[in-house]
């Protein structure tokens, strides 16, 4: 694919969808990458109350100092007129976002210079007494209403009329279940809004001694979630405990916070973070502090357009990637970085640089809170670079040199050098050559096994990327020298030539030069750009479409086959698949590795396949899961916002404030 044969060439940035799904998966191996807000970062108060997500995607939070707004680049807050803590965000079918507070609750609309600011309409219900934090709000019909314990207030869309209910007691928290509306209230249990009444729900009176936080629809039964005595079932016959594993930990650890989707259940607890469950109560994931929750209090939770899990906790904000491909393989020690990993004989291998580790290979049995007990082989402590299997055998390349494993015996093969990458040789079936920190060695894969064979003579330089396109053809780059091709005598124990590649010739630099392969052909990445090799000179040439399609994330520090036509990519500020259809066009994806993007060391980046879709990457911090059946979700609708709008002219600045509201 010479510079010249390109006639044209299309880079379109878009989700590969692997596996179409009606609905989006919560991945049940590894802990979901999740991001903190702290209140330094959005400045407002600890706590979050609530959130609501506008037509325009903006988000709204309930926070202790206000309402928190995020357009997904910053934070404004918005205060009550009373400076009270607001506790709950509702978005009418209009746009319109309406809020409670202390004595107080209303609504958000633009000022004259298009900025939202609240607009209360407590003053629109003259000599009412309407004391209290009112929790919750939410719509049936024509009906608004707005809960506090002390009142609920309706509001009539259809005639502008205003009514007030006052319980004998008080009134719960307002739940969306279904198509309908319902609230507990204490003394009398759990009741069905219909319009301006409130009507009993037939074996709800169970509950009128409970706080209930959270009333659900799940496979047609109607659930009641409370906060001291877990979950029941509601129905004509009566109350039954919901006998489940996820109403055991919440029974444990004390319910406060719930969201449903169509195939899982998002349970937020007091004592130790978030559980998900399948619509039948199984556990499938457990988040808490000790796997990477800033808290384990969860007040609210809500699940925005991009399925992404955002959490009100009792300290900051946490963004939960609950439904994305991607994820980490949590240990239960800190096992450094990762540069190998491999699934050989019953177990999946870990490579870092603290040693070799191993973990089963049915990730299915992971524990439910996502933490993995590793083993550590003790003979292999320190430097790992690589690991591949050949036959029955487990190879290990390492900073003491060259090992393998079979039965779960540990074998030393090769201790003159440190060992790097294994590659086979066309031609020579039962040979291995491996680059080591001195040059080329070869192995043998005999009766019993492999063994270590000779060192090639001719070459002494250290061989950390080799590519192999010929049975006596080998490249290799040096970080610091350039590329050198080398070509073997027959019988591969010699060098017989070698050329390098660098300041002198097409790549114009020594200096951080990245080796690798499309297909038959050979590439190199440096900070100047993308170089392909033409056999017809015999040098390296500039190739500008690879080197302005990749220009903005840094230089290419590798690239990895990982199909027919698939390839994951790493730069310095950028990574992802790509994905290669003959001479014209290619396609990047840098949406479902976007959250490891600069978590590699950098050279050493390194994916291992667990299976056809199952893929293990090597980071800074252990190793990222990645399942490519699972869908990654992105929502097309999403529109493009206008945040400000400047225009300058004879050096005097108009500024044009401009958001887009539903």
């Amino acid at each position: 694919m010479a510079p010249g044969r390109y006639l044209a060439c299309i880079v379109i940035f878009c989700v590969f969808n692997f596996s179409p799904t009606l609905s989006a998966q919560v991945k049940d191996k590894g802990v979901p990458f999740i991001y903190h807000y702290p209140k330094q970062v959005y400045l407002g108060g600890t706590q979050n109350w609530d959130f609501a997500q506008s037509m325009d995607h903006i988000l709204f939070v309930a926070n202790n100092q206000g309402i928190l707004k995020y357009n997904g680049l910053g934070w404004e807050i918005i205060t009550m007129p009373n400076r009270s803590v607001v506790r709950s965000l509702f978005i009418d079918n209009d746009g319109t976002v309406y809020a409670g507070a202390y004595n107080e609750f209303g609504y958000l609309s633009p000022d004259s210079a298009g900025r939202l600011v609240y607009r209360s309409l407590i003053e629109k219900i003259p000599g009412a007494e309407l004391a209290g934090e009112y929790w919750t709000i939410n719509r049936g019909g024509d009906y608004i209403y707005f809960q506090s314990y002390e009142a609920l207030v309706i509001f009539n869309t259809g005639n502008d009329s205003w009514k007030i209910l006052e319980p004998e007691n008080l009134f719960g928290f307002i739940h969306k279940a279904g198509n309908d509306l319902y609230l507990n209230v204490r003394g009398r249990g759990l009741m069905k809004i219909d319009g301006e009444s409130l009507i009993p729900v037939k074996g709800g009176e169970f509950l009128s001694i409970h706080e209930v936080w959270q009333v659900a629809l799940v496979n047609g039964d109607l659930l009641a979630g409370t906060q001291n005595d877990g979950i029941f079932v509601i129905d004509s016959r009566g109350s039954r405990r919901w006998d489940t594993e996820v109403n055991e930990f919440l029974l444990k650890n004390k319910l406060f916070s719930f969201v449903q989707t169509e195939e899982n259940l998002f349970w937020g607890s007091i004592l130790d973070g978030l559980v998900v469950s399948d619509n039948n109560g199984n556990i499938i994931s457990h988040i808490n502090k000790k796997s990477g929750l800033n808290n384990n209090t969860v007040l609210s939770m809500f699940i925005d357009a991009e399925e992404s899990l955002w959490m009100g906790l009792d300290n900051g904000i946490d963004q939960v990637l609950i439904h994305a491909p991607l994820s980490y393989l949590l240990t239960s020690e800190d096992i450094g970085t990762g540069y190998a990993a491999e699934k050989h004989n019953g177990r999946i291998y870990l490579g870092t640089n603290q040693g070799l580790f191993w973990i089963p290979d049915d990730l299915e049995k992971i524990p439910g809170e996502g933490t993995l007990s590793e083993t550590s082989i003790p003979e292999l402590s320190g430097q790992v670079w690589s690991l591949s299997t050949y036959g029955d055998e487990l190879l290990v390349g390492h900073n003491r040199g060259t090992f393998s494993i079979s039965d779960h015996v540990v074998k030393h093969l090769y201790d003159g050098s440190g060992g790097w990458n294994f590659n086979s040789v066309p031609g020579h079936d039962d040979h291995i050559l491996q680059g080591t920190y001195n040059g080329l060695v070869v192995y043998r894969r005999g009766k019993e096994g492999v063994e270590y064979d000779f060192k090639i003579d001719g070459f002494n330089e250290s061989c950390k990327t080799i590519v192999v396109n010929g049975s006596r053809n080998v490249w290799m780059s040096h970080g610091y020298q350039g590329i050198y091709n080398i070509n073997l005598s027959e019988d591969l124990r010699s060098v017989e030539s070698y050329k390098l590649y660098g300041a002198s010739s097409g790549l114009g630099t020594d200096n951080f030069n990245e080796l690798f392969s499309i297909g038959d052909e050979i590439m190199a990445g440096n900070p100047e750009g993308v170089f392909r090799y033409m056999p017809g000179i015999d040098d390296f040439v500039l190739d500008d479409v690879w080197t302005r399609n990749f220009s903005e994330g840094g230089r290419i520090t590798r690239i990895i086959k990982a199909g027919r036509e698939n390839y994951f990519y790493f730069q310095e500020n950028s990574c992802g698949i790509l994905r290669i259809f003959g001479d014209t066009l290619f396609i990047k994806d840098q949406e479902i590795m976007a959250p490891l993007t600069r978590s590699f060391a950098a050279s050493f980046e390194n994916i291992s396949f667990l299976s056809e879709n199952e893929i293990l990457i090597g980071t800074e911090n252990g190793f990222a899961h990645l399942d490519l059946d699972i869908e990654f979700v992105k929502n097309k609708d999403a529109p493009f916002l206008f945040i400000s709008l400047t225009s300058l002219r004879n050096q005097s600045g108009l500024a044009i404030h401009l958001e887009f509201e539903p």
